[in-house]
């Protein structure tokens, strides 16, 4: 009789390292650019934590593995690296000198994803004198996420919020290790945010990170009292997707200071605020340069409600985005911008696609199980309180957040609001979906 630890041996190296990447897989967590959530189902919005959440429990199955035996710690250990998450000066040092021990093993650790997060706010500031070594330890580095967080604050148990975001001093040491080391030029994918940045730190990560197809910087970029500080787009970029966020955006060669279009850039995110701050004359700008590409906007309203500033922004979309289809309304649980006009919407948008940030919940108003029925019940006033105009609805309305077991559960123990959302009055040619593309009212009416 074969022994587990023949088994173990005999079974081909190739096969082993097949099983334990379809273990510890995640999903999105190496996608290189910003997908559409419509065309990939199920790809988070920029600043989503649920693919970290999901790759921290990954890590430890992988770190399971390496203690089995030696075969599968070599096999292994290189999977534990292929994403890496820091959320503290420690861990940066340990990885520093992780990788530095490892760089002559045949072997080698290939950090493909690197994320670090919000630090300890007792901490002393970021190490940076660790960050050059570490940034040039890392030639395949394709994901880098800095300090990634939203508008509200995620507390601890005791109610308080012990962590914080890069200070200024620290966002330059950041981005001045990772523009002087060789990942600049295979780095793909890069969100920022919130921090305070320099334009021309925003402007050199544009032009040095070439093959640069996703930028979102969720931030106030600083500008020189004195001088030219347009953000600019080299008009021969790669990006795909970008984040609109600075009030001086230009597509231009700066020794010109011509706005030029950039072709493959079609996919924008934009914050409701900054249209209000400049009523809209940069967006403007922008658009009718780039305008005629851009296929998804989504807009961010979280931490700002205006009807008024949201109907001024769709009025934008509809004169100088001819070929928009895809429209992704991002807002907090706050939000009073519902029910929504879709009589204000951009007539070629085909589908609309929902996010709801998610806040801070307290026994007072519920938890993370209510998001579905609150999801519905917005729903329902949209559809309740106004004139359904048949080309006015997009013909796909899309929940982006997961619906979890949970959710439905919850949703299920209360029959009368099942059977409520159950019967959404919505028009024939309107699909709802949950976030994998699945038809939602299929879904209520087969949960009873």
């Amino acid at each position: 009789m074969q022994t587990i630890s023949d088994i173990l041996h005999r079974t081909p190296p190739e096969i082993w390292l097949s099983i334990f990447e379809y273990a510890t897989f995640v999903p999105h967590a190496f996608d290189t650019d910003g997908a559409d959530p419509f065309d990939v189902p199920g790809s988070p919005t920029p600043f989503d934590d649920s693919v970290e959440r999901r790759l921290e429990a990954s890590l430890s199955t992988r770190q399971s593995l390496v203690l089995v035996c030696r075969l599968w710690r070599d096999l292994a250990t290189p999977l534990l690296y292929q994403a890496v998450i820091a959320r503290d000066n420690n861990s940066l040092r340990s990885l520093n000198d992780t990788l530095g021990w490892h760089s002559s093993a045949s072997r080698k650790l290939r950090v493909h994803r690197l994320d670090l997060l919000r630090w300890p706010a007792d901490q002393t500031p970021l190490a940076s004198d660790v960050l050059g070594d570490l940034f040039r330890q890392l030639p395949d580095l394709e994901t880098l996420r800095l300090g990634t967080y939203r508008y509200h604050r995620f507390a601890d148990l005791d109610g308080e919020d012990h962590t914080r975001p890069f200070n200024t001093d620290e966002m330059d040491s950041l981005i001045d290790a990772l523009l002087a080391a060789p990942l600049h030029t295979t780095l793909r994918k890069c969100i920022i945010g919130p921090s305070i940045i320099h334009v021309r730190q925003s402007n050199a990560l544009l032009s040095q990170c070439t093959q640069l197809s996703c930028l979102f910087v969720f931030a106030y970029l600083r500008q020189t009292f004195r001088g030219d500080h347009w953000q600019v787009i080299p008009a021969q970029s790669l990006l795909t997707c970008m984040s609109v966020e600075h009030k001086d955006m230009r597509m231009a060669d700066k020794s010109r200071k011509q706005m030029l279009l950039v072709p493959s850039l079609r996919h924008i995110h934009i914050r409701l605020s900054t249209i209000a701050n400049t009523r809209g004359a940069d967006t403007v700008a922008f658009l009718r340069v780039q305008g005629a590409c851009l296929r998804t906007v989504q807009v961010d309203m979280c931490g700002y409600n205006s009807r008024i500033v949201l109907r001024r922004c769709l009025r934008f979309l509809a004169e100088h985005c001819p070929n928009l289809v895809h429209l992704i309304f991002i807002f907090d649980h706050r939000s009073t911008v519902l029910p929504f006009e879709f009589t204000s919407f951009p007539p070629t948008v085909t589908h609309l696609g929902l996010y709801i940030q998610d806040g801070m919940y307290t026994q007072d108003n519920g938890g993370p199980e209510r998001r579905l029925c609150e999801y519905l019940q917005r729903l329902h006033a949209c559809f309740e309180c106004q004139d359904m105009t048949l080309g006015a609805v997009p013909g796909v309305i899309r929940r982006l957040n997961p619906s979890t077991e949970e959710q439905w559960a919850y949703l299920r123990g209360d029959a009368e609001q099942l059977a409520r959302y159950a019967a959404l009055p919505i028009p024939p040619h309107c699909r709802l979906e949950d976030d994998q593309g699945r038809d939602l009212m299929s879904l209520l009416q087969n949960s009873g």
